[in-house]
């Protein structure tokens, strides 16, 4: 079983990053790379999500995430300098950066691996999973729920609120 994972939201605490740029004054909206050199990923992982990583050998674990162009012209370069940090570079298989079209990416990843290998896919965007399930062969796909306030799913997509669900899951 190979799980690829969205990261902002379904590893990462993008919400506690927020704040700690609201309370540094750091305009949250000005994403560039620089700003990695002040700040660790590690310390806005969720609580869960690095017991999650550690469970599952690098081979089985897969990163795609992501990054809207409307953040700036250094915005791949902003989120390149998150994800590809310690621990999590050397604990996934692959990283892999979209603009935005996860389906098409989430294909190149699927022929990857025999047909027989099942995938889970992962991402706090139930847009994302939906299109994900309806398009690649024997994926599952999750809806990553990490606050109360969004509503369940109105499909017949799965959802968790934490990646220890996951295992559980499937």
């Amino acid at each position: 079983m190979k799980y690829i994972l969205d990261f902002d939201r379904t590893l990462f605490d993008t919400e506690r990053l927020y704040a700690a740029f609201a309370n540094d004054g750091v305009d949250r909206n000005i994403l560039v790379p620089d700003i990695w050199q002040s700040y660790q990923a590690k310390d806005f992982l969720y609580d869960d999500a690095l017991e999650f990583l550690q469970s599952h050998t690098p081979d089985d674990l897969i990163i795609l995430t992501a990054y809207g162009t409307k953040y700036g012209d250094q915005v791949q370069q902003y989120q390149q300098a998150k994800v590809a940090q310690e621990p999590v570079l050397s604990l996934v298989k692959q990283i892999y950066y979209v603009e935005s079209d996860k389906v098409a990416q989430m294909q190149v990843i699927r022929a990857q691996f025999d047909l027989a290998e099942q995938l889970v896919f992962a991402d706090d965007l139930l847009d994302h999973c939906v299109a994900v399930q309806s398009c690649i062969p024997n994926c599952t796909s999750l809806w990553v729920r990490r606050t109360d306030d969004q509503p369940a799913p109105p499909t017949d997509i799965k959802a968790i609120s934490s990646l220890s669900e996951l295992d559980a899951m499937i």
